[in-house]
């Protein structure tokens, strides 16, 4: 994620199962990472 100060956050990350699976905790581990920027961020 690029912040508003043009500082970047990047987590890498090794999900296990099926495309479907993948997809479904590749959103819930945005949302985790949003929320951490944006919890910092006040």
């Amino acid at each position: 994620m690029m912040l508003a100060d043009g500082r970047t956050l990047t987590r890498t990350l090794k999900l296990p199962g099926n495309r479907a699976d993948i997809r479904e905790r590749s959103t819930t581990v945005a949302l985790h990472l949003l929320r951490r920027i944006l919890a910092d961020a006040t």
